[in-house]
């Protein structure tokens, strides 16, 4: 079996955290490429230095030069704001988890659901308010969308 490669955004949230660790335990089968996050700098650090993806992307501009500071020896890119984002999320990855909150989060999903052939989404925001777009957008690309939240389920 080969490795999968996952991409994760809301990487320092609760379940983005909880994602990683599951991941992390089982690297025979998975490899995280990519980690973005809002502005928790620190987090995404431990993260980075613990699973060694090859790209990170933060939103908030202070953060981003922090990380950027601290990973300088490194061979990780780090990337700001929404193109940050949209990068992680369409960076090729065989999974996407889309575990960041808010409307924010759909363009990184769409960019997602363009370019891997599937993407576990833990943000109904991205189904509320652009389901239609998101889902048209998913049968065009052949991407399979995976719910990660019993709320999924209704809408």
């Amino acid at each position: 079996m080969s490795v999968k490669t996952v991409s994760l955004l809301g990487a320092t949230g609760a379940l983005g955290m909880q994602a990683a660790e599951l991941i992390a335990a089982a690297p025979d089968s998975y490899r995280l490429v990519a980690l973005a996050a809002d502005s928790n700098d620190r987090k995404l650090l431990a993260l980075a230095r613990k699973l060694r993806p090859r790209l990170l992307a933060l939103n908030q501009p202070a953060a981003w030069r922090r990380l950027r500071t601290a990973l300088a020896a490194e061979k990780t890119e780090v990337l700001c704001g929404a193109e940050g984002q949209a990068a992680v999320a369409g960076c090729g990855a065989d999974l996407v988890i889309v575990a960041s909150a808010g409307l924010a989060a759909l363009q990184p999903a769409l960019a997602a659901v363009r370019r891997s052939p599937a993407v576990a989404l833990a943000n109904k925001e991205c189904l509320v308010s652009g389901g239609a777009l998101l889902m048209a957008e998913a049968r065009e690309s052949r991407c399979q969308i995976l719910p990660l939240d019993s709320e999924h389920y209704a809408i």
